[in-house]
């Protein structure tokens, strides 16, 4: 893949309808509740073990798209906001991301390389695993404004050699440092001055 193309939409196409969820889930996402989810399959084919993921987040940032996106879009920073990312660097031309991870719910340091374009804007962002245990995993994520606050949601899905970790395992890292993720960073992204 050479490169990730970013596609924004206008607000009428990219609005709060874009969450899947039921009514009572989405009602506590625009109350201010952050959702993750994770679904974690094994299967074998050919006797090779498979593992797919499907994996989502929602939450509804307290402020607008352009006061939260003037942090959340500094990537390279990520290491000076959440203290389990040890190294963050990114590559504005190759719109490659790089993430050093140390935190007790990893089973060990991980790596994560991808690409993604710079989020500076409301619209969906595709993204992309290109190396790594996850390799080839692909995801979108929006940013939509709602009555001038902000709607992160996000998908991702992969399916790929068995990583060794047990399903439910690997459903409980992914979902719960997804949250505790966004719960910061939307924290963080509410109180810095600009």
């Amino acid at each position: 893949m050479t490169g990730i193309v970013s596609f924004s939409l206008c607000a009428e196409e990219l609005n709060r309808n874009v969450l899947p969820y039921k009514k009572k889930l989405k009602e506590k996402i625009f109350e201010g509740e952050i959702f993750s989810e994770s679904h974690v399959k094994s299967s074998t084919i050919s006797n090779k073990k498979i593992q797919n993921l499907n994996f989502s987040i929602a939450g509804l940032h307290e402020k607008s798209c352009v006061y939260a996106l003037k942090t959340l879009s500094l990537y390279e920073s990520y290491s000076k906001l959440l203290d389990f990312v040890k190294e963050s660097t990114y590559n504005e031309k190759t719109q490659e991301l790089n993430f050093q991870l140390k935190h007790v719910l990893l089973p060990y340091d991980m790596l994560l390389i991808f690409k993604l374009p710079r989020i500076t804007k409301e619209g969906a962002y595709p993204f992309v695993f290109e190396q790594g245990i996850l390799k080839d995993l692909k995801g979108t994520i929006y940013a939509i404004n709602y009555q001038n606050r902000c709607l992160f949601y996000s998908t991702a899905a992969w399916a790929g050699p068995s990583t060794g970790f047990p399903d439910i395992i690997f459903e409980f890292f992914s979902q719960t440092l997804a949250k505790l993720t966004m719960e910061k960073l939307f924290r963080i992204s509410s109180t810095l001055s600009h």
